[in-house]
C-alpha cells in the first residue's frame, strides 16, 4: 500500500512490464501521458502503439524503443530523451528512465520504466539556443555596420573633429534604436516611437518644428536599424543645411501602410533653398543603400525649392 501510494502520487508516469513486454502495472499518470488504459474486467492494460522519435524528429527503429531496450540491457537507462507524437494531441518531450527487474538467479523478469514530461524544459532550452544564435548574428551584423560606417565616415570627412561628430552621431542613432528594441526584448519597435527617439536630439528646444503622424505599425529589428540610420542622416542634413538649420523651418514625417509595405515620407518646409549635391556624400549613400540593399525597399530623394523630400517604401516581409 505504501509503495502503491508513492507511485500514484508521483508526477511521472510509471510502467512495469514483464519479460514478454506485457504491462503488469501502470500508475494514474501513465494514462494521460502515454495513453495506457486498464481493462476493468481482466485487470490487464492496453498500450497503444507509441509514435516515438528522437528530439530531432527522427523515427525510432524497433530496437531503439525503450520497452525493447530495457529488456535487453543488463543495467539501468538514465534520461533517454525522446519525443512522443500523440494522436489528436500535441507533441511531448519525454525523459525515459528504467531498470531491469531480476529474479534471485539474476535472470531478467521484466523492467520498471518512468516517463517524465520535459516538454516545457526542452522548449525553454530551444528558446535559449535560438536567442544565443540570434544574439551572435546581431553582434556580428552590428560590428560589421560600425566598421562600415567608420570607414565611410573617415573617407568623407576632412579632419578629426568632423569625423568624431559624424561618427558619434551615427553610433548614437544605433544605440537609441537598440534601447528601443531592448524594451520589447527585440521583438519589434513602434515606428512612431522610433521616429520620435531618433529626432529628439534635433528638436530639444522647439519640438513643434517636427510633425509626426502615421498608422500604428511595428518594425521588426532588421528593419528598425536601417530606418533609424536613414532618419538620423536626414535629420543631420536638415540641421546642417536644411529646414532645421533656420528658426522658421520644420519637418513633416508621415507614413501609411499599403498592402505589405510601409510608405514613409520625410518633407522639409520653410527652410533655405537647397540644391542637389554634385556628388553623393556618405549620408546620402547611406539613406539610399540602407533601405535598398538591407531591406530591399525603395528610396526616392528629391532636393526641391522648399527643402528635401525623401520617400521610402519598406517591405514588411517579417
Amino acid at each position: 500500500d505504501l509503495l502503491n501510494g508513492i507511485l500514484e502520487t508521483t508526477v511521472m508516469a510509471v510502467v512495469v512490464i514483464d519479460a514478454h513486454g506485457k504491462i503488469t502495472y501502470a500508475n494514474r499518470h501513465a494514462e494521460p501521458l502515454l495513453g495506457i488504459t486498464r481493462l476493468p474486467d481482466s485487470g490487464g492494460y492496453v498500450l497503444p502503439e507509441l509514435d516515438l522519435a528522437d528530439l530531432d524528429g527522427n523515427a525510432l527503429s524497433p530496437n531503439d524503443h525503450p520497452f525493447q531496450r530495457i529488456r535487453e540491457m543488463t543495467g539501468p537507462v538514465y534520461d533517454l530523451r525522446l519525443a512522443l507524437n500523440r494522436s489528436g494531441h500535441d507533441r511531448r518531450a519525454l525523459s525515459v528512465n528504467g531498470a531491469p527487474l531480476r529474479d534471485e538467479g539474476g535472470a531478467v523478469t521484466g523492467a520498471v520504466l518512468s516517463f517524465v514530461d520535459i516538454t516545457e524544459h526542452e522548449q525553454a532550452e530551444q528558446r535559449t539556443r535560438t536567442l544565443l544564435r540570434e544574439l551572435d548574428h546581431r553582434v556580428k551584423n552590428n560590428l560589421a555596420t560600425v566598421l562600415a560606417i567608420a570607414s565611410a565616415t573617415a573617407a568623407n570627412t576632412s579632419d578629426i573633429a568632423a569625423f568624431q561628430t559624424a561618427f558619434t552621431g551615427r553610433l548614437r542613432a544605433m544605440a537609441r534604436t537598440h534601447e528601443a528594441l531592448a524594451r520589447t526584448r527585440w521583438r519589434a519597435v513602434e515606428l512612431n516611437h522610433l521616429v520620435r527617439t531618433i529626432l529628439e536630439p534635433f528638436t530639444t528646444t522647439q519640438s513643434d518644428r517636427v510633425q509626426i503622424s502615421g498608422d500604428p505599425v511595428e518594425l521588426p529589428p532588421r528593419t528598425a536599424q536601417p530606418v533609424a540610420l536613414a532618419l538620423h542622416e536626414l535629420a543631420t542634413n536638415a540641421a546642417k543645411y536644411g529646414a532645421l538649420s533656420v528658426v522658421e523651418g520644420g519637418v513633416r514625417v508621415q507614413w501609411s501602410i499599403d498592402d505589405a509595405n510601409v510608405r514613409l515620407r520625410w518633407v522639409e518646409h520653410d527652410g533655405p533653398t537647397v540644391q542637389e549635391p554634385t556628388r553623393n556624400g556618405f549620408g546620402t549613400d547611406l539613406i539610399r543603400d540602407m533601405v535598398a540593399y538591407e531591406l530591399r525597399g525603395e528610396v526616392r530623394l528629391d532636393f526641391t525649392r522648399d527643402g528635401v523630400v525623401c520617400e521610402m517604401t519598406l517591405p514588411m516581409t517579417d
